[in-house]
């Protein structure tokens, strides 16, 4: 053992930081994970100096007597691994039984922004029946998504307190100490670039792998109330053909070689298929599944399960609970079904189904099918030329690169196609859209959609609604109404080319848009909106006769020169306006080749 001063830093595997401080909490961590996390609220106090071991990975604060008893803290941060570990070390040092809590507290540095990824129950709400709580701001960014793991499975005390308010994590041990008795709390915290890697971590330390126990001596091994120390029973398989299955308890099972039959039954079991095409159920629990090689059927049953395919091409299913699945290498066939499931189709051409509940799919490498069915999903298709079909419910899609075909349906979704040549048809609800790169073609159906083609020669149609579409950079084709819905009757549409040359069309060969048929009104209800207008390089497409238009200029409330557009055949009793040009040109007039007709 060695003497430091307090603060001190130790840094893990992944380059986090962990900032401990006199009392043996964590002031801030990397890039303001915490706001002081780990906190020991039992009156612990702040000291200058402390001692390590495990070569410097581990700081001991000194004893200090509170009430009846003596704690002692230790802080372990593995050089090898990315997660930090501490000891509350409570010993009565009294003649009588004494009843000690334990309390502990993390102000977390994601604030107002603090989102509930998941609890070892799968549900969004943090308590006694938890093993661990994973909780973020935004995946992948932002803070680091951080990991609390609060007990393992049959251990001799639960938490007798565990919640999450806001931005505070809390949870408390009540602890009974004999005369002299030792009583110890193990509890594990991590941070995380992203959630997956969280909620995979937060499983394996309630398991203590990833060396969890390293470190530790036996007699201390022995006073750790909150977790059982030991180890699983193991299943292993053969080069032949296996059929191996576990029990109610927790397995490890290997299937080694051969096309074998793996089952976990109930308890969090970890299993491995190996080389050749397995059949794998993990059963009841929080199984950590691997297929290995080959082209594997793999179940995950009830609980919330880590299904992982690796090479082959893998059909997953995750059953209930909330899954993180990853079909790894080849062109797999996933399937969420029930639970708020993290999909990850990995290399090849991949069918990914979210299936109910509020799922994150990302397809990866390869032209893949992501279907988001109910819910407020988040779909990416990554590179590739995928189709993306959101389904019912607020969803988030990303097409990526390539050129993509991208379906919202129901609800207000939130469409980017991403780079390439694009297809999207956002559906119903009022939409937003954006294009990319790439000459793309974007239908906004029904809803006040807002549509933004952005580079390339887009082609935007907006259908019913109060829609705004700009076109963005290239020569853009924009289009307010849908051909056979109502053609624009009822609605204003704003329309921006933005740079490059435009076409606004208001009519095509057998219709005039924006005409609401009634003889007796000017139609003022109805028309396009256009923004910027530009008659040296952009057009606006009509239909019929130069005969049937006229354009009137005039000064705007701002002191613009805008402009109206009326469509008036002589059969009706008054002109209708179907258009409104702000900021033209005082040149600009109804003979000027940058109107078209067809």
């Amino acid at each position: 053992m060695s003497e430091i001063f307090l603060p001190t830093d130790l840094f893990d595997s992944s380059g986090f930081r962990w900032d401990i401080q006199g009392d043996g909490n964590i002031n801030n961590g990397t890039v303001d994970a915490y706001d002081g996390g780990l906190i020991l609220n039992n009156f612990f106090p702040f000291l200058n100096t402390a001692q390590t071991e495990d070569n410097g990975r581990e700081v001991v604060i000194e004893p200090v007597f509170i009430d009846q008893v003596q704690v002692q803290r230790k802080i372990y941060v593995p050089e090898d691994q990315s997660w930090a570990r501490f000891l509350e070390i409570v010993t009565n040092t009294s003649s009588a039984t004494v009843n000690y809590t334990v309390n502990l507290n993390t102000n977390l540095g994601s604030d107002d922004s603090t989102v509930l990824v998941s609890t070892s129950s799968g549900d969004n709400v943090f308590n006694t029946d938890d093993n661990w709580l994973v909780t973020d701001d935004f995946d992948g960014g932002g803070d680091p998504t951080l990991v609390h793991v609060i007990a393992g499975e049959n251990g001799s005390l639960r938490p007798d307190a565990a919640s999450l308010n806001f931005d505070n994590v809390n949870f408390a041990y009540n602890l009974t100490l004999a005369p002299g008795e030792t009583q110890i709390v193990m509890h594990f915290a991590a941070q995380n670039s992203d959630q997956a890697t969280a909620l995979a971590k937060a499983a394996d330390l309630t398991s203590l792998e990833l060396d969890a126990l390293a470190g530790i001596s036996s007699e201390e091994l022995q006073q750790i109330v909150n977790f059982a120390l030991t180890p699983p029973p193991t299943l292993r398989g053969s080069q032949n053909d296996d059929v191996l299955t576990g029990s109610n308890s927790r397995e490890i099972i290997f299937g080694l070689g051969g096309n074998d039959v793996l089952e976990g039954l109930g308890g969090n079991d970890k299993i491995f298929g190996g080389s050749c095409n397995d059949l794998i159920s993990g059963g009841n629990g929080q199984d950590t599944v691997e297929g290995g090689s080959g082209e594997d059927l793999i179940f995950g049953d009830a609980g919330n399960d880590i299904l992982i395919g690796n090479g082959g091409r893998d059909d997953i299913s995750g059953g209930d609970g909330n899954d993180n699945i990853d079909g790894g290498e080849g062109s797999d066939r996933l399937n969420g079904e029930i639970g708020n499931d993290t999909i990850s189709g990995g290399n090849g051409d991949d069918n990914i189904d979210g299936g109910e509940g509020i799922d994150s799919i990302s397809g990866g490498e390869g032209s893949d099918r992501i279907f988001g069915r109910n819910d407020d999903d988040i779909l990416s298709g990554g590179n590739g030329n995928d189709i993306i079909d959101g389904g019912e419910g607020i969803d988030s899609i990303s097409g990526g690169e390539g050129s993509d075909r991208i379906f919202g349906r129901n609800d207000n979704d939130i469409i980017s196609g991403g780079n390439g040549n694009d297809i999207i048809d956002s559906g119903d609800g009022d939409d937003s859209i954006s294009g990319g790169e790439g000459s793309d073609r974007i239908f906004g159906r029904n809803g006040n959609d807002i549509i933004s083609g952005e580079a390339g020669t887009d082609t935007l149609i907006a259908g019913l609604g109060n829609d705004s579409l700009d076109g963005g950079e290239g020569s853009d084709r924009l289009i307010g109404v849908e051909n056979g819905l109502g053609f624009g009757t009822g609605e204003v549409d704003i329309l921006t080319g933005s740079s490059g040359s435009d076409t606004f069309v208001l009519g095509d060969s057998s219709f005039v848009y924006y005409d609401d048929g009634q003889s007796l009104t000017t139609g003022e209800s109805d028309y396009a909106l256009i923004t910027d207008f530009d008659f040296n390089q952009d057009f606006i497409e009509l239909k019929g006769s130069r005969d049937f238009y006229s354009l009137d200029l005039f000064t705007s409330a701002t002191g613009t020169t805008d402009a109206v557009l009326i469509y008036d055949p002589g059969v009706i009793a008054r002109g209708e306006v179907i258009g409104l040009l702000q900021n033209v040109s005082l040149d600009l007039n109804i003979s000027s080749s940058a109107f078209t007709f067809v």
